[in-house]
């Protein structure tokens, strides 16, 4: 048996507290915008555990829980940039997206890199990834209400 789950269906049961108490102090609290903070807060802390892992073996295992951390994120990410773009062009911006995603990459090699001789470790990298995804969190706030406002396949409203 195969059970299907969204990434919002994931949001809406982590954030049932939550969205209880914030629907009746604010209003109904976005499932998208849920998916958003829930998944950027997950995954601020994911490679913290890479500091503590004594062998190859543990690294391969500790990929699973880092990779299911920043999953949710990751999803709903691209959820907000399908969103974002306009009609009939969403292939293009996912194409767009993963292109500039490997060069971004690319350049976060070099970056560690230079981190890691210049500071002598790991730790500096892993510090440094954390900080910045740390920064997503407030960068959330300067996403426009209406793109995260609507449920899944609904139109936002002009």
């Amino acid at each position: 048996m195969v059970l299907y789950v969204s990434v919002v269906e994931i949001a809406e049961l982590a954030a049932l507290p939550e969205a209880h108490v914030s629907g009746h102090a604010t209003g109904p609290v976005s499932t998208q915008l849920l998916a958003i903070i829930w998944g950027t807060a997950v995954g601020v802390p994911q490679f913290i555990p890479l500091l503590f892992i004594p062998s190859a073996t543990a690294a391969l295992l500790a990929a699973i829980p880092i990779g299911l951390m920043g999953g949710v994120a990751t999803a709903a990410y691209y959820d907000l940039m399908i969103r974002s773009c306009p009609r009939g062009l969403e292939g293009t911006v996912l194409m767009m997206s993963i292109g500039l995603y490997y060069i971004a990459g690319r350049f976060g090699d070099l970056l560690g890199t230079t981190l890691y001789d210049r500071f002598g470790g790991f730790g500096i990298c892993v510090a440094a990834i954390t900080i910045t995804y740390a920064l997503i969190l407030p960068t959330i706030l300067l996403v426009p209400r209406a793109l995260i406002a609507t449920a899944d396949g609904e139109v936002p409203k002009p």
